[in-house]
């Protein structure tokens, strides 16, 4: 960990025992991986989703500066989001954003982890794959891999559905894109050398084919679609493949995946959130 990362680290740690896991604010995104469940990149905010929407997030932040001395500056502040900076002289300011778009978040969904309200395990990471799905950014794809590479086998079934669909509508072809625009809190070769294993463990390299190939189904109305296989050597086939669009089609392609190439125990794999 670099200085300004440690001092970072040090702050937003300081702001989260500062408001407790009583504040009604679940940490959420990379930061709530790194500091609950190991996430071994650093991340640098404070992300959350208000429980209550009479809890201000800016005025939690204003007491925490005051009496630590560091100094506010508020970014926005609406009925949905929250958004402020705390600058507390280390190099990059501290971010700190709560959105209060969801109406509702179920205790089910909720846990405490090393004293910090986040959310647990699952639901952390449909909303990583979600994200990875929706955008191209590096650091979405290497907390894509680090799920799947350390918690695979306590996931449930349909966020390894979700998990296998998204990986493989990206295809290969996306991964090189992400590469050629590393994020500086990303390491790229352990990126490629992680992504590589997470792509085999879901299933999606199993021998000579890809687990969609081989398994497809070819009946008409078909859910299962052939996607691209990612050896470049292979010839295209000779008419295009059709990638899945149907959310439906994601539990049958993980179902399928899971049952081919994704029962492997690979070591390692934890259930709970690792101690820091």
């Amino acid at each position: 960990m670099l200085e300004w990362q440690a001092a970072h680290d040090g702050v937003m740690r300081e702001f989260l025992g500062f408001i407790g896991s009583d504040a009604d604010l679940v940490l959420k995104g990379g930061t709530a991986l790194m500091l609950c469940y190991g996430l071994d990149r650093f991340s640098e905010d404070l992300d959350f989703d208000a429980v209550r929407r009479d809890v201000s997030t800016i005025d939690l932040v204003r007491r925490f500066c005051k009496q630590q001395g560091y100094e506010l500056f508020v970014k926005k502040d609406t009925d949905t989001v929250q958004r402020c900076t705390v600058h507390y002289g280390g190099a990059k300011p501290l971010k700190i954003e709560t959105s209060y778009r969801r109406s509702a978040i179920s205790s089910r969904e909720m846990d405490v982890v090393n004293g910090i309200l986040t959310y647990k395990l699952p639901a952390l990471a449909l909303m990583k794959v979600g994200a990875y799905r929706d955008r191209e950014r590096s650091r979405d794809l290497f907390d894509v891999t680090f799920i799947v590479n350390t918690y695979w086998d306590s996931l449930p079934d349909e966020v390894k559905d979700a998990y296998v669909y998204s990986l493989g509508a990206k295809g290969l072809e996306q991964f090189d894109a992400i590469l050629d625009d590393i994020d500086e809190l990303v390491d790229g070769d352990k990126l490629a050398g992680d992504f590589l294993s997470a792509y085999e463990r879901v299933g999606l390299l199993a021998g000579s084919e890809t687990v969609y190939e081989r398994d497809r189904t070819p009946s008409p109305g078909s859910p299962v679609a052939t996607l691209s296989d990612p050896r470049p050597e292979k010839p295209a086939p000779s008419t295009p493949a059709k990638a899945p669009t149907p959310a439906s089609d994601a539990k049958a392609f993980g179902a399928s995946a899971r049952a081919r190439g994704g029962a492997t125990s690979a070591p390692g794999d934890r259930s709970k959130g690792a101690s820091l």
